[in-house]
């Protein structure tokens, strides 16, 4: 039996691909900076906040460098709430 991790997303439509339930919060394996990525289109989004800017999945993550945004985790719910959002933001 395979078990996933529970995938919180931003309660909006994403700006590119127009369809929600699909901004999901990720963090960085190695820092836990918080990004966000479309999981209809695959956009990734480095600030939470600011969903006007999109970077490649290559791209390194902005706080520590150290891994590509294609390997970031899944963010937990404690980790969504610690970046400042409420149960009103997502689901």
């Amino acid at each position: 039996m395979q078990v996933r991790p529970v995938t919180w997303t931003l309660k909006r439509t994403c700006p590119v691909c127009e369809q929600g339930s699909c901004l999901v919060f990720i963090v960085c394996p190695g820092c836990s900076h918080m990004a966000i990525r479309c999981d209809e289109e695959g956009s990734f989004f480095p600030e939470p906040r600011n969903l006007t800017v999109v970077i490649s999945e290559d791209a390194m993550c902005l706080a520590c460098r150290g891994f590509p945004l294609s390997s970031f985790v899944p963010a937990s719910d404690v980790a969504v709430r610690a970046n400042g959002f409420t149960r009103a933001d997502y689901e």
